[in-house]
């Protein structure tokens, strides 16, 4: 057996390689039904209805705490494979860039509302308020917080709503 040594050179098993990327793109692209049900199920409609019904600003800033964390707790034992697998499968890559847009595209109904409400804060256009509830609800950020520095779940939730509604 070849010793591994974390790079790729002429001796490297390119057909070993290609048939184990393979596998990764079959795995994540056979859990996909199963994460977006995880996601985007019961749980997570029910917390949209409860944010959509919710009148505070406040409150319904911290709903988008409660979806991020909902979904990403969801997924959390396949984000290491999603996040690896984008650098080897073009196919992967395009299904988390869709997912992102898909993401994006749906938050408008938050700052939206927060224009009517006149909650926007004036150092911000519509377009910028969305880029930033984007960023600061991705994935990437809760993993950095929960799996990598160790933040218990509760903590990220309630972390981010103070943040989103200050």
């Amino acid at each position: 057996m070849r010793e591994n040594t974390g790079t790729l050179s002429a001796k490297t098993d390119w057909p070993a390689l290609l048939d184990g990327a393979r596998i990764v793109v079959h795995l994540a692209t056979a859990a996909s039904p199963r994460l977006d049900q995880a996601r985007f199920g019961p749980s997570y409609r029910a917390l949209i209805e409860q944010a959509l019904n919710t009148e505070n600003p406040d409150e319904r800033l911290r709903y988008a705490s409660k979806i991020a964390r909902l979904i990403f707790d969801a997924e959390r034992a396949e984000l290491d494979l999603l996040r690896g697998a984008g650098v080897v499968s073009p196919e992967l890559a395009a299904m988390e860039k869709e997912r992102e847009e898909t993401r994006f595209t749906a938050q408008a109904i938050m700052i939206d509302y927060l224009v009517r409400a006149g909650r926007l804060k004036p150092e911000l256009d519509v377009a910028s308020a969305r880029d930033v509830l984007w960023s600061l609800t991705s994935r990437e950020l809760y993993r950095n917080l929960v799996v990598d520095r160790g933040w218990s779940a509760d903590r990220y939730q309630a972390w981010l709503g103070d943040l989103l509604v200050s």
